[in-house]
């Protein structure tokens, strides 16, 4: 499948979207004024990782199932790869709470670093849920296809699931249903995405439908919150209207294209070493008085910060993990 630069451009805004998100999640001293004062953008937010997972599984759409299954390896190895980077960064953050007497380091390691937080992919990092439920879902897809089972059936299937847990289950050690919808959200819009990638030729991208879908999930986000089947439901559904627009219209080459291509995994990836350390480091003396100011150069600076980090420490992180990969599993054991 040729590339797609609206989707390119889409990614950057997403994963712009989900470091907005995080500079307030994760800095708690002022978490409950921002989310009063920020309430209209949670419903946005809320759309950027399953736009992720709907890309993932359109561009699976020309690949036979080989190819998903490749795809899902892909996945799990790049959570095995960024597993222990965070993992010191949690106990190196644990240690500088406790330096400042903020939280004792038994009590934040011991909230973190949990069984269920590994099997939901939480531990070490809340984002790192995408790859793991990615990973898991990615299999489910695979295996699923290997029945002959149509894409549309699939993401049925997986949604009708994804609500009966989320209504049914408070939590599981497979995922927290109520933190990010899990495995059966991530296998759902990736088998959308798959199901409009096979079908793209006969997508109709329609406005009309769009404000038909995204202004009620609007309101039903502002008036449910997050945790609602109601929500979801009309998630599920915006994203149905939203993503042909950009499918169908592939654009030209230009530079959020380019940046969403190249930079915005990183920007996913390493943007919580930058919102955690501010909100661990930077007492609240020293910060702006004016959230939104704060929040927006957190942004920009969790960005820059990201896009560097990929360019030239993620390089050598790679090589340092392959390198010490080989010396604990020689080529023979492998």
């Amino acid at each position: 499948m040729k590339r797609n630069q609206t989707i390119d451009a889409g990614r950057l805004l997403a994963a712009i979207l989900v470091v907005i998100f995080h500079g307030v999640v994760f800095n708690i001293p002022w978490r409950e004024q921002t989310f009063e004062n920020l309430k209209w953008f949670y419903p946005i937010s809320n759309l950027a990782v399953p736009f992720f997972f709907m890309v993932t599984g359109f561009f699976l759409s020309d690949q036979k199932e080989e190819g998903i299954l490749r795809q899902a390896w892909s996945h799990f190895k790049l959570y095995a790869l960024y597993f222990p980077l965070f993992s010191i960064f949690t106990l190196l953050r644990a240690w500088a709470l406790d330096l400042q007497g903020l939280a004792p380091m038994k009590e934040v390691i011991g909230e973190q670093m949990t069984l269920i937080n590994f099997f939901n992919g939480t531990f070490p990092a809340l984002h790192l849920w995408y790859l793991l439920a990615g990973a898991l879902a990615l299999w489910l897809f695979y295996s699923l296809r290997r029945f002959k089972l149509p894409s549309w059936l699939i993401t049925l299937f997986s949604v009708l699931i994804w609500f009966v847990a989320w209504e049914s289950v408070e939590e599981n050690v497979f995922w927290d249903t109520h933190a990010n919808g899990g495995v059966w959200k991530a296998l759902s819009f990736i088998a959308l995405g798959h199901w409009m990638g096979t079908y793209r030729r006969m997508l109709f991208p329609s406005l009309f439908f769009l404000v038909l879908t995204s202004v009620p999930y609007y309101k039903v986000h502002q008036h449910f919150g997050l945790k609602s089947s109601w929500t979801n439901l009309m998630l599920f559904l915006t994203m149905v209207a939203l993503f042909p627009i950009l499918a169908v219209f592939p654009g030209k080459d230009n530079p959020l294209s380019r940046w969403g291509r190249d930079h915005s995994f990183f920007i996913y990836m390493y943007h919580p070493l930058v919102i955690y350390t501010y909100a661990t480091v930077v007492s609240e003396g020293l910060r702006l008085q004016h959230f939104g100011l704060q929040l927006i150069l957190l942004t920009i600076f969790s960005v820059a910060v990201s896009v560097i980090l990929g360019k030239y420490f993620d390089p050598w992180y790679r090589r340092t993990m392959k390198s010490i990969r080989k010396v604990l599993v020689p080529d023979k054991k492998r």
